[in-house]
């Protein structure tokens, strides 16, 4: 007998417990929604436009510069007005440039390499620390192609494999 008592006791006690915690759940959901704030994460597929930041860590200390784009680069029409031959290059931290300063990451040494050797050609750097593959592409179609690219250069390194899908849906790399 008391072993039922025992069981209905803990039974009420669980049934209270899930029951409070899914109201409050409800009340936060809707409070926060009250306040404005989106049912949904909107999709990153870029840095925040015009910013700039000192970053420091241990290893290195840089200036962090993006353009009206989001893009660690410098500022350009998207418009291709004047016939430059432009790449953007999409990628993640290497690409990024993380820890080094505008004007030292490879895509602004391979633009100096083509000035001098006459035949100038832009790199728009689109890279973004953190990411993979389907990142990379969601990149280039969203911000990318707003320069009007000649070609693409996708850089993979190994550890972007580890964000990298046996199957992909269309609305992931489109975000809807």
């Amino acid at each position: 007998m008391q072993a039922n008592a025992g069981i209905r006791t803990w039974l009420v006690n669980s049934l209270l417990v899930l029951g409070v915690s899914l109201a409050s759940l409800c009340i936060t959901e809707y409070s926060l929604e009250f306040l404005g704030f989106p049912a949904t994460t909107p999709l990153r597929v870029a840095h925040p436009p015009n910013y700039t930041e000192a970053r420091k860590t241990g290893e290195f200390a840089y200036l962090f510069n993006t353009n009206d784009e989001g893009l660690r680069y410098r500022t350009l029409p998207l418009a291709n007005t004047t016939g430059e031959y432009r790449v953007f290059v999409t990628g993640d931290s290497f690409v990024e440039g993380v820890g080094v300063n505008d004007g030292e990451r490879f895509t602004d040494l391979l633009e100096q390499d083509t000035r001098q050797s006459g035949s100038p050609v832009l790199f728009i750097n689109g890279g973004l620390a953190g990411t993979g593959p389907l990142e990379h592409g969601r990149m280039y179609l969203h911000v990318g192609r707003k320069y009007q690219p000649d070609a693409l250069l996708i850089t993979l390194y190994a550890n972007d494999l580890t964000n990298t899908f046996a199957y992909l849906k269309k609305s992931w790399l489109y975000g809807n």
